[in-house]
């Protein structure tokens, strides 16, 4: 009786062990992503980060280094090939664009280079995938954006300006943007119009060219004189001749 008791006492001290360790690797690994798009009036871009911790990092780095020379070594042309792999796989758009013209769709994905070394190695490593779509917006757009299920932002260029924001959400001034935190897993759509451009004002003041009065003054000088002298010499030779006269 006394035996079967140190067993089961040795059996709730391997569960209790057990699930504690449970915990703990649960806690260490970890998963979190979100989400920032950028709207201006030439372009938006909506770039996905996810952040892989713990022994999800450690998973992360043995299954590139598998998909590339399985020697528990990721090397540079391992993360280029997953690179290029996650690139061809992105095909979700989280955002249409309306009433604009749309001349290019450029998709990247990057990941940290610090990821290069042994995949037993615990470390923090950060996917990010980008999405960027060009085009031209000369008259109001309609920008609908279904946020996937993290954190979304949007950052609205100072340029565009926010007519209508459905469901109405809170903005938030960031630098030279208009920050909106998006709710989780409900569209939102933007209705926005590039700001137009103030009117040049060209300034009215007449120019006058210095050199220009400058010359136009001496001429007038020069005229002047010669004026004087055409007059001045009869005058003389008269008075010259009186003088003359007066001595006889």
């Amino acid at each position: 009786m006394r035996g079967s008791n140190q067993i089961d006492l040795m059996l709730l001290k391997i569960v209790i062990f057990l699930t504690l360790l449970l915990l703990m690797n649960t806690a260490a690994a970890c998963i979190t992503q979100d989400t920032t798009v950028i709207i201006n009036s030439k372009n938006i871009t909506s770039t996905t980060t996810v952040y892989y911790t713990g022994n999800d990092s450690t998973r992360l780095q043995t299954m590139i280094d598998m998909q590339g020379d399985n020697n528990s070594y990721v090397n540079a042309w391992e993360l280029l090939k997953y690179e290029n792999t996650k690139r061809k796989q992105m095909v979700l758009i989280p955002y249409t664009v309306e009433n604009a013209s749309i001349q290019q769709i450029n998709k990247d994905v990057t990941i940290d280079r610090e990821t290069i070394g042994k995949t037993n190695t615990t470390r923090q490593i950060n996917v990010s995938t980008t999405l960027s779509s060009d085009y031209t917006c000369k008259n109001k757009t309609l920008i609908t954006i279904k946020p996937p299920d993290n954190r979304t932002s949007v950052l609205i260029h100072e340029n565009m300006e926010i007519e209508q924001i459905i469901p109405l959400l809170k903005t938030k001034e960031v630098e030279c943007y208009q920050q909106v935190t998006l709710q989780i897993n409900d569209t939102t759509t933007f209705k926005l119009a590039p700001k137009k451009k103030a009117p040049i004002v060209q300034n009215t003041t007449e120019y006058i060219n210095t050199s220009e009065v400058e010359t136009t003054a001496n001429q007038q000088n020069e005229t002047d004189n010669m004026l004087f002298i055409v007059f001045a010499i009869p005058v003389l030779l008269i008075i010259l001749l009186i003088t003359l006269y007066r001595r006889k």
